[in-house]
């Protein structure tokens, strides 16, 4: 399989040497791809806070008392008030139906907050559980610097594309010059993994998140790059020639004849033609 990819390529790059534009320089075009397992250092805390009381402003205070301890528990863990988003309180009657006609018995009061802490330290968790009224909905992995992650992996992809290129081209001779065009062909960030915890994640002294969480995290990007051949000697020594299809028609270009000879002989030294 190898051996036809790398007869393909020379292939490829034959009818591009022999073009008729002679400002056109040899190229050659392959794919390069890197792939890293990355650990997490960044997890997002979905938490939920809910609170009634008969009277709208007393649900209302009783959740702000909830959050102000949330604050100081990550306060107190060294992470600033900036780690924790909230979303809008949400107020709405609790009603009970007498006889077809609603009658309101109270309010309840929620919100929606998000914490990021590095490192998802187990101790912080376990403290944000004892919070009364205060549910871990779920914790998501992710990256403090996924720009970064990803810039690494397309240049090793490239890097592993040009190294490709160079071997393909030592193969007959040639040696690679300055990339013509390089464009990422895909970067593959999987769907991270999220983690729904129960009160029985919570024992005593047990880490809530388990070993899953310790686990890494395939990474995988690719490129492909078009780069220049210099010294192409091998190309020099193949005959091709231009020829109208027949007398009297006008054709620009004309069809390439390969020699034949040339190919046998790629054919003998190994190279496969099943393109």
């Amino acid at each position: 399989m190898k051996k036809s990819f790398v007869f393909f390529a020379l292939f490829s790059l034959l009818l591009t040497a022999c073009g008729t534009n002679s400002d056109v320089p040899n190229t050659i075009k392959v794919s390069g791809s890197h792939k890293e397992i990355i650990k997490p250092d960044l997890y997002k805390c979905h938490l939920f806070i809910k609170q009634t009381a008969v009277e709208k402003e007393v649900a209302i205070k009783n959740l702000e008392q909830t959050r102000a301890e949330l604050y100081q528990i990550v306060k107190k863990a060294n992470f600033p008030d900036s780690s924790i988003k909230a979303n809008s309180i949400s107020v709405r009657k609790q009603q009970k139906w007498e006889n077809g006609v609603p009658e309101t018995i109270g309010f309840m009061a929620t919100q929606e907050l998000f914490v990021k802490i590095p490192n998802a330290p187990s101790a912080l968790i376990q403290a944000m559980h004892k919070i009364s009224d205060l549910e871990i909905e779920r914790i998501e992995p992710s990256f403090s610097n996924p720009e970064n992650i990803r810039n690494m992996l397309l240049a090793k992809a490239t890097q592993n594309a040009l190294t490709k290129a160079s071997t393909i081209a030592n193969s007959f001779g040639a040696k690679i010059g300055n990339p013509i065009n390089i464009s990422e062909e895909s970067f593959h960030e999987p769907a991270m993994r999220t983690f729904a915890l129960t009160k029985n994640d919570f024992v005593s002294g047990a880490n809530p998140l388990g070993d899953d969480f310790s686990k890494n995290i395939e990474m995988e990007a690719s490129v492909l790059v078009i780069v220049e051949l210099k010294n192409p000697s091998f190309l020099s020594s193949i005959n091709v020639s231009t020829t109208p299809k027949s007398q009297g028609e006008q054709h620009p270009t004309g069809e390439r004849h390969i020699d034949q000879e040339k190919l046998n002989k790629m054919k003998q030294m190994g190279y496969g033609l099943d393109l």
